[in-house]
């Protein structure tokens, strides 16, 4: 099963083979892996390949993962967010990159709250987890919007990361708050 999901301002579909240029761009920029790996430094296009392989088996495996992010008005591709299992934690983790020249638009939190709403609803998970390293103000705040609680700080690969979590509960009270009422 593979969904297509839609906000105001974006279009995430799952990523696809032919989204290797795209996450080759996305994964060699300095500044957007500043934080998504140990060194920090860029990634070539074979190790792209490879994460694009990970991502495709784990749709295939999990019946859901990570989305191309794009702009519905342009059409530009954005980044990919979603969803990825972590067996070793027993737990699901809601995970976003974008390019940097879309960075300060809200999109991050738009395409994550998006994703979580396809865990909560869809999937009818009871619990998503995200983390980040400590010094990455910018992804703790996108974590503290999307109505995630910090959980501990632990590290992951030998950093200290920021551990956030929500529940289903928390997060339909939360959309809830967000209803006017009549």
């Amino acid at each position: 099963m593979t969904a297509n999901l839609t906000t105001p301002r974006l279009h995430l579909r799952p990523l696809m083979p032919g989204d290797l240029d795209h996450l080759t761009r996305l994964l060699a920029d300095p500044q957007v892996m500043r934080y998504l790996s140990a060194t920090g430094a860029p990634r070539s296009r074979a190790e792209a390949e490879e994460a694009l392989h990970k991502h495709l088996d784990h749709w295939r495996q999990h019946g859901y993962g990570v989305w191309a992010v794009e702009e519905r008005d342009s059409g530009a591709f954005v980044g990919r967010c979603g969803l990825r299992y972590l067996p070793e934690l027993e737990s699901v983790e809601v995970l976003w990159a974008l390019g940097s020249e879309f960075w300060g638009r809200g999109y991050a939190t738009e395409a994550a709250h998006a994703c979580l709403r396809y865990a909560f609803e869809t999937l009818q998970l009871e619990r998503v987890i995200a983390f980040t390293w400590a010094i990455n103000d910018r992804s703790r705040r996108v974590m503290e919007k999307l109505g995630m609680h910090y959980e501990k700080t632990e590290p992951r690969a030998d950093l200290p990361h920021l551990w956030y979590a929500v529940t289903r509960y928390e997060f339909d009270a939360q959309l809830e708050s967000l209803t006017p009422h009549a």
